[in-house]
């Protein structure tokens, strides 16, 4: 049995979370490079998938993506990327207006399988964090070992940042990936801004 169903926002899909925040920066204090560029990355189609383990060899044709990793991994594609929630929950992030059909592809190669995908495009932002002061300014807000030695380029996690629960990508060294709630958008940006202060920030609106 297969069950599929879209966001109460999913009719205004594609819409920037960043309708309300103006472009802004901050110099590095010792004129140098800033520490923190933030982007949204946008018009990102996201798929919520409860299944077993079984059906992930069907999921990961269908996706492009290894999408049983282990816990708290992530894979990747130049567009995709497939992001471990829980034992039987993944987190598809995949390139804009694919989400629909994708998640059909998904329910009609269900089966047997019991599979839940939901369409959760507008209930998420992404944020792309990059500055060689990244992992210091994420410090700030979040009790994570974020030591480039730790947490390492294929890893994610889910957490809080200050008072909004998150889940980070690290990318490389000095680039992640944050998804926080649309709803808290404004708040994550503004702390982010806040917290680069002494480093230099530039956000990109």
């Amino acid at each position: 049995m297969a069950n599929s169903s879209q966001s109460a926002t999913a009719l205004i899909n594609g819409h920037s979370a960043f309708m309300s925040i103006k472009a802004a920066s901050s110099p590095a204090p010792d004129g140098g490079k800033v520490g923190l560029t933030i982007s949204e990355m946008t018009h990102q189609g996201k798929l919520n998938i409860r299944c077993n383990s079984a059906f992930h060899k069907t999921l990961s044709k269908l996706t492009g993506l290894k999408t049983n990793v282990a816990n708290n991994k992530f894979d990747a594609t130049k567009s995709r990327y497939a992001i471990w929630q829980s034992p039987d929950e993944t987190l598809v992030l995949t390139e804009a207006g694919a989400e629909a059909a994708l998640a059909k592809q998904m329910t009609d190669a269900a089966g047997k399988h019991h599979i839940a995908v939901n369409d959760i495009t507008d209930a998420l932002t992404s944020l792309h964090l990059t500055g060689p002061a990244v992992r210091a300014v994420l410090a700030k807000g979040c009790a994570l070992d974020l030591h480039k030695d730790h947490f390492v380029a294929g890893d994610c996690a889910q957490t809080t940042f200050s008072h909004a629960g998150v889940t980070i990508l690290a990318l490389g060294d000095d680039e992640m990936i944050m998804l926080c709630r649309t709803s808290f958008t404004d708040y994550t940006v503004a702390y982010l801004c806040d917290a680069a202060l002494e480093y230099g920030f530039e956000l990109k609106a």
